[in-house]
């Protein structure tokens, strides 16, 4: 029920490029999407990377094993930001098992990606609805595609080339996450965010939002077998 795939490449200008995908299937009965945070509790101050996370998550669910995670949501840095998001949280919202932990604090619009209590995938925006029928849910900060077509903004959204992390829908029931990696010319260079919205136009999602970036990229998976894990970071 996941697939995961690794795409390496030389773009037009002539530097490379690696990309690491999860594509999950949510009608396998075996497979679930669930989000993990800090010792898998509830302080959204506190900071653990994603693989310490993993430990805390299969400790906390005996019936199920994580065969693969990304990072997700930016979070306030900035010391002088007027917003009132509290300094070192998530700007989105955190739901997890139907249980809001944190609404969307970001100024403005902001956006969200969720498996929803019917266990449908999801994406959203601040103030909607449906926000009160999550099962579990992280934010987004840059809206990429609503209805397969490139939001227009994307063109001058955050234009640096960096790493990237990102999630897509091709339907309610198949979902892909992506990691793009990137610093490092010899190996990745990076993707701005008009290129994450064409990679997931690219292979057929019709929604796609930006959840993170930059030195917190990551993507893990299990390179051993579900009874003996070994959670290795690909990027």
């Amino acid at each position: 029920g996941v697939e995961e795939t690794r795409l390496t490449y030389t773009n037009p200008s002539g530097q490379p490029m690696a990309l690491y995908f999860f594509t999950v299937d949510l009608n396998n009965p075996d497979v679930t999407l669930q989000v993990a945070t800090p010792n898998n509790g509830t302080d959204m101050g506190a900071k653990q990377t994603v693989t310490s996370q993993i430990s805390y998550k299969n400790t906390a669910n005996p019936t199920l094993e994580v065969i693969g995670a990304v990072n997700g949501d930016y979070w306030r840095t900035n010391t002088t930001e007027v917003d009132p998001t509290p300094l070192g949280h998530p700007y989105g919202l955190v739901h997890k098992n139907s249980v809001q932990i944190k609404p969307i604090t970001k100024n403005g619009s902001y956006f969200y990606f969720s498996i929803q209590q019917d266990l449908n995938a999801f994406f959203g925006t601040k103030g909607d609805a449906l926000i009160a029928t999550i099962k579990e849910g992280l934010g987004g900060r840059y809206s990429l595609l609503q209805n397969g077509v490139e939001m227009p903004g994307t063109l001058g959204y955050n234009t640096n080339v960096e790493p990237r992390t990102a999630v897509g829908m091709i339907n309610s029931k198949k979902v892909v996450f992506l990691v793009v990696d990137g610093r490092d010319a010899a190996w990745s260079q990076g993707y701005t965010m008009h290129n994450l919205a064409k990679i997931f136009k690219a292979i057929g999602c019709t929604y796609a939002v930006n959840m993170d970036g930059g030195g917190s990229s990551t993507f893990v998976a299990n390179s051993g077998t579900l009874s003996a894990p070994t959670y290795t970071i690909k990027n």
